[in-house]
């Protein structure tokens, strides 16, 4: 960032100078583009068709430029910020619920009676009960390491 200012301001003591080009085609009927007019050579001054195009003749452009640049660095800070605090929030969620899976398959592992959604006692083996604790040992090594 310090070069680039650095080098913007550098450039605006830079007078702006512009040469003459020509254009001409000689008895071979081939092209040639010079910043001399030649002398023994009928040429045509081109210099209004090739002016550049982007030239910047005074300070306020280089000024936009900075505030530009110093809204897109802010930007960038901001998002940067939005991007920590989302994989913040999202590591402290995974966490918990990490340990309650953790909680769940302490549960699980011993002996349990398993409710359905109305509160009804569901029968299950011990075969079934071992594989859901199985099951969620798996999930909890592949998603909480």
């Amino acid at each position: 960032m310090r070069l680039y200012i650095i080098f913007v301001l550098a450039n605006l003591g830079t007078p702006v100078t512009q040469a003459e080009m020509y254009r001409w085609v000689d008895t071979e009927g081939k092209v040639h583009f010079s910043d001399r007019k030649p002398s023994n050579q009928a040429a045509e001054d081109i210099t209004n068709a090739v002016k550049p195009i982007n030239t910047d003749y005074g300070g306020a452009h280089t000024k936009q430029q900075l505030q530009q640049y110093e809204r897109h660095r802010m930007a960038k800070k901001t998002e940067q910020k939005q991007r920590e605090k989302y994989t913040t929030d999202a590591d402290q969620e995974r966490q918990e619920q990490c340990m309650a899976a953790r909680k769940s398959l302490k549960v699980i592992q011993g002996r349990v009676i398993f409710y359905d959604e109305n509160h009804q006692e569901v029968k299950v083996t011990e075969t079934e009960r071992a594989q859901k604790a199985e099951e969620l040992a798996r999930q909890i090594k592949t998603y909480c390491g």
